[in-house]
């Protein structure tokens, strides 16, 4: 299963833990994609116009994303899981002058960790995921100095 089996040109993907979701949430990622204005588009859950301001300035760390296949295949591949995968399409687009869509999620939001897990499970959680991302900025950093990416 996934990208492997998938034959499109673009490819989406969504967290499994969202509450409000809805069609017209995948149409306004995939949109500037398929009109091939935006080599991915990042979608920012709904906290308000303020927060969605603010996380345009912010690594773009969200799991509602669409983008063309070639940007998921320049990858490598010891990078494509967990949190890592979102940093390493971020340096991709950035390092390569691709073109990134912010989309408000207008209506949707998620299950935070703490609310999954309980207080010290979902802070342990979010320091994982903080670790990971720090790593992969890292690597992603010293592979484009070792090979082209």
């Amino acid at each position: 299963m996934g990208v492997a089996s998938a034959s499109a040109e673009a490819l989406v993907f969504v967290d499994g833990y969202l509450l409000g979701f809805r069609s017209e949430h995948i149409q306004s990622l995939i949109d500037p994609v398929v009109r091939r204005e935006a080599a991915m588009a990042v979608g920012i859950l709904d906290r308000g116009d303020l927060m969605f301001e603010i996380a345009q300035r912010l690594p773009l760390l969200s799991g509602q994303r669409a983008m063309r296949r070639e940007i998921f295949e320049r990858v490598p591949r010891d990078l494509r899981k967990g949190f890592q995968i979102e940093e390493a399409i971020n340096y991709l687009c950035k390092m390569n002058n691709e073109p990134v869509a912010v989309v408000h999620l207008t209506g949707l939001s998620q299950i935070q960790k703490v609310e999954k897990r309980g207080l010290v499970a979902g802070a342990w959680g979010y320091m994982k995921m903080a670790a990971q991302v720090a790593k992969v900025m890292v690597m992603m950093r010293v592979l484009r100095l070792v090979r082209a990416i």
